[in-house]
C-alpha cells in the first residue's frame, strides 16, 4: 500500500519548561493510539517538542485505511416479515438506519431460529480524511496546565496558538484548530530567522527546521544540550555537572543551545556550596563546575538560545546576574552565623505547625520525646537524640532556608559544624527530613535515623489523634510517605522492633491533644497497610503477607518482611503447597463443625492407625516447631510444617472425621484443632493458595 509521511505541528508561544517533555511525550502516545485504532499503519513517530512548537511526523503513513468487513444482525425472520412477506415496520427501521435495503439481508440459521443479518463491506477512509480530526482529539486529551483562552477563540491551550502545519507528503490537509488554518508555513528561530519559512515536504520538516537554527525534537536538543555543556570540561582541570533535571529544563528553552562559561568571585566559595549550586541551578539555570576531588569552582556554564557576534559580552551579563545572586547567598549566610542554632528555638513557639497540634515548638519536644524513647535500640543515647531532635527544625528560621527552602536541615548541619556541636548531633540535622521520597536514601547515622522516626512518628500518630487520616486519595500531610518512610529506615536498620511501642509512645506524647482514642489501633492498621504496599510491590504476593500478619500479632516489619520471603520461597516446595491445602481442608472442617480448638485430646479414642501416626507427627512438628521459632529459623519452622504432609494425606484417605460417634468425632476435630494451632504459630497457611 502507497505511504507518505504526515506532519502535524501546533506553533505557539513559548510553552511552559517544567510540562514541554511530558507535553511532547503525551502527544505521541495519543498519536499512536489513535493510529493503531483506526487501522492505518506507519513505521514510527518522530515527537516535535520545542519551545515554540509540539507535534508529529509520522513516517510512512499509509494512504488509506483498509476495508472492513461488516455484519449487522437484525430482526428474526418472524419479526421482519407480515404474513403476506412484505417487510415489517421493524425491519424498514432497521434498514433505513443502516442505509441498506431489505433485498440485502441473508438468512442465519441459530438455535434460536432464523434470523435476518447484513454482511457487507465497509471501504476505508482515506488518510487525508482522518488525520485532521485525529490530531485534535488527541490536542484535546492532553493533560496540559493550566489551559488558558485568548483573543475570541473559546477553545482553551496551555498557551496562544500562533500557527498551524499540517500535511500529508506534500500535501496541506485542510484543518481548523484554536481559530488557525492550517497551511505549510511554520517559523523558525525566533532571532536567527524570525519569518515564515515554507516546508516543501512532510518528510524534509526536521532538516529544513535544523537548517533555520531550531532543532525541533526534544531527544535530540537535550543530547546536544548535555554535549555541548560538557565540551566545555577540561580534562584534568573541572568538570562540568549535568544532571538530567537541569538539562531537560535547559532543553525546553532553548530551540539552538549554544554554551558559553562565566566565571565568579571565587570568595562566594566561603558559602556552603549547596546554597551556590541553588542559585545557579534553580535561578539561573545554570550548569556548575567542579574540580578532580568533586569541590565546586568558580566556574559555570549557561546555554545561550543564540549565536551571539559579541559572546564574551552575553556571558559579562549572565556574569553581572549570578554575581547579585550570589551576594546575597552570602549575605544570608553570614547574618545566620551571627545567631547561634538553639537561639532559635524559641521562636519555633510562634510559628504554627497545626492548628489541632501546637506550633513547631510543640512539635519538636514532642519528637524529642519519642526519640529519646527510641535512642536505646539504636545505640544512641536518649539525651544526645533529644538534643538533635529539639535543633533539627531550628534552621527552618534561618535566612538562608527562607530564600532557598530546598536546603532546609542541610544549613542546622553547617550551622552546627560552625559552632562546635558534637558531630553526631550535627551530622544528623539534615537527616531528619530523609528519606523525603521514593529514590532518597534513609539516614546514615544512627542519630539521623531515631530523629527521622520520632519525627514521623510525631506527625502521623498525631494527626490520626486528632482525628485526621488520609482519605481515599486525599493525604494532605503525605502520612503514607511518612509511613513508608518509616518501614524503610526500619528495614536499613535490620534489627527486629516493636513499631506497635514507639507508636503508643508517640500518642502517650500528643498528651490532652489526642481527641481520638482509637488512633493507636488505626496507626497499626495503617502501617500494616503501607508494609503489605510495599511488600506486594516487590513481588509478593499478598496471600503470604496476610499468612505471615496472622500469625505475627506484632508490628514488627523486620521479622515480618523475613518471614514473607522465606515463606514465598518455600512455597516452591511441593510439600509445603499440600501441607496449605490440608491445612485449608482442616480449617473447613473446623469452621463447619463450630470446634473448639482447645478441647483435649483423648488417645483412647483414635480408632485408625493414620490417627495415631497423625497426632504423633504433630507433638513432633510442634516440639521443632518451638525450637526453630526460638532459634529465629522460621525457614526450619516451615520444614517442619512440610514434613507432615505424608501423616497428612494418610489421615484424609483413611479416616472420616464427621463419625457416627459424636465422642469420636469430637476427638478427632480436636486432633485437628491441635495441628491447626501449631499452623497458626507459624503462618496461617489455609490463606495460601496451592
Amino acid at each position: 500500500m502507497s505511504t507518505q509521511d504526515f506532519l502535524f505541528e501546533l506553533g505557539c508561544e513559548e510553552l511552559p519548561t517544567s510540562a514541554l517533555k511530558k507535553a511532547g511525550t503525551d502527544l505521541v502516545t495519543a498519536i499512536r493510539s489513535r493510529l493503531d485504532k483506526s487501522g492505518l499503519n506507519f513505521s514510527r513517530i518522530e515527537g516535535i517538542a520545542a519551545p515554540r512548537r509540539l507535534g508529529v511526523l509520522v513516517r510512512d503513513l499509509e494512504l488509506q485505511q483498509p476495508d472492513q468487513r461488516i455484519v449487522l444482525r437484525g430482526p428474526s425472520k418472524a419479526v421482519g416479515f407480515d404474513e403476506q412477506g412484505q417487510p415489517s415496520r421493524a425491519l424498514l427501521g432497521f434498514c433505513n438506519k443502516n442505509g441498506i435495503q431489505p433485498g440485502d439481508l441473508s438468512e442465519i440459521e441459530t438455535p434460536k431460529g432464523v434470523w435476518l443479518e447484513y454482511q457487507g463491506t465497509q471501504p476505508g477512509a482515506a488518510a487525508a480524511a482522518v488525520m485532521p480530526a485525529l490530531c485534535c482529539e488527541a490536542i484535546d486529551a492532553l493533560p496540559l496546565p493550566k489551559r488558558m483562552r485568548w483573543g475570541s477563540t473559546r477553545q482553551e491551550f496551555t498557551r496562544p496558538v500562533l500557527w498551524l502545519v499540517m500535511m500529508l507528503g506534500e500535501d496541506v490537509l485542510p484543518a481548523t484548530l484554536f481559530d488557525r488554518q492550517s497551511g505549510n508555513q511554520s517559523r523558525g528561530h525566533r532571532v536567527h530567522s524570525p519569518g515564515t519559512i515554507t516546508i516543501e515536504t512532510a518528510g524534509a520538516y526536521f532538516d529544513t527546521l535544523r537548517a533555520q537554527r531550531v532543532i525541533a525534537a526534544f531527544d535530540e536538543r537535550r543530547d546536544r544540550v548535555k554535549a555541548l555543556a560538557e565540551s566545555q570540561s577540561l580534562a584534568g582541570q573541572f568538570t562540568v555537572v549535568t544532571d538530567d533535571s537541569l538539562v531537560d529544563e535547559v532543553c525546553a528553552l532553548v530551540e539552538w543551545p549554544v554554551p558559553l562559561m562565566g566565571q565568579f568571585d571565587p570568595s562566594f566559595l566561603d558559602v556552603p556550596s549547596e546554597a551556590l549550586i541553588s542559585s545557579m541551578k534553580e535561578h539561573q539555570k545554570y550548569f556548575h563546575v567542579v574540580d578532580p576531588e568533586g569541590a565546586l569552582t568558580h566556574r559555570f556554564v549557561t546555554m545561550a538560545n543564540l549565536e551571539s557576534k559579541d559572546p564574551a559580552l552575553v556571558i559579562q551579563g549572565n556574569e553581572t546576574v549570578l554575581r547579585a545572586r550570589l551576594s546575597d547567598a552570602k549575605f544570608f549566610w553570614d547574618t545566620d552565623l551571627k545567631t547561634p542554632l538553639a537561639s532559635r528555638a524559641a521562636q519555633m513557639d510562634k510559628i504554627v505547625f497545626h492548628e489541632a497540634l501546637g506550633t513547631l515548638g510543640d512539635k519538636c519536644r514532642r519528637a524529642g520525646s519519642i526519640a529519646a524513647g527510641i535512642a536505646p535500640m539504636f545505640h544512641v543515647k536518649p539525651e544526645q537524640a533529644k538534643q538533635a531532635s529539639l535543633l533539627a527544625k531550628c534552621d527552618l528560621l534561618s535566612e538562608m532556608v527562607l530564600e532557598f527552602a530546598d536546603l532546609q536541615g542541610l544549613m542546622g548541619t553547617y550551622y552546627a559544624r560552625r559552632e562546635g556541636i558534637a558531630s553526631d548531633i550535627a551530622e544528623a540535622l539534615h537527616e531528619v527530613y530523609k528519606p523525603a521520597g521514593a529514590n532518597d536514601d534513609t539516614p546514615a547515622t544512627a542519630t539521623g535515623q531515631v530523629i527521622a522516626l520520632a519525627d514521623k512518628l510525631d506527625t502521623l500518630v498525631g494527626l490520626f489523634a486528632v482525628g485526621q487520616p488520609p482519605t481515599g486519595s486525599k493525604d494532605p500531610f503525605a502520612l503514607r510517605r511518612a509511613a513508608l518512610g518509616i518501614l524503610r529506615i526500619v528495614a536499613d536498620h535490620g534489627q527486629a522492633v516493636d513499631l506497635g511501642q514507639w507508636i503508643d509512645r508517640a500518642y502517650q506524647a500528643q498528651g490532652s491533644l489526642a481527641t481520638n482514642s482509637e488512633a493507636p489501633a488505626q496507626v497499626r492498621q495503617f502501617f500494616r497497610d503501607r508494609l503489605k504496599v510495599m511488600l506486594t510491590g516487590a513481588g509478593y504476593k499478598a496471600e503470604v503477607f496476610e499468612a505471615v500478619m496472622a500469625a505475627h500479632p506484632s508490628l514488627d516489619p523486620v521479622t515480618i518482611s523475613a518471614r514473607v520471603r522465606v515463606l514465598s520461597a518455600s512455597l516452591g516446595s511441593d510439600d509445603l503447597v499440600q501441607v496449605a491445602a490440608g491445612s485449608k481442608r482442616i480449617a473447613n472442617l473446623l469452621d463447619k463443625a463450630a470446634a473448639d480448638q482447645g478441647t483435649p485430646i483423648d488417645p483412647a479414642l483414635f480408632a485408625e492407625p493414620a490417627e495415631i501416626d497423625l497426632n504423633r507427627a504433630t507433638e513432633q512438628a510442634g516440639t521443632a516447631v518451638k525450637g526453630a521459632l526460638n532459634d529465629g529459623d522460621f525457614g526450619a519452622a516451615l520444614s517442619a510444617l512440610a514434613a507432615l504432609r505424608g501423616p497428612i494425606d494418610a489421615y484424609f484417605d483413611c479416616v472420616m472425621v464427621n463419625a457416627d460417634d459424636n465422642a469420636v468425632k469430637a476427638n478427632r476435630l480436636a486432633a485437628l484443632g491441635q495441628l491447626q494451632g501449631l499452623f497458626a504459630q507459624v503462618a496461617d497457611l489455609s490463606q495460601v493458595s496451592a
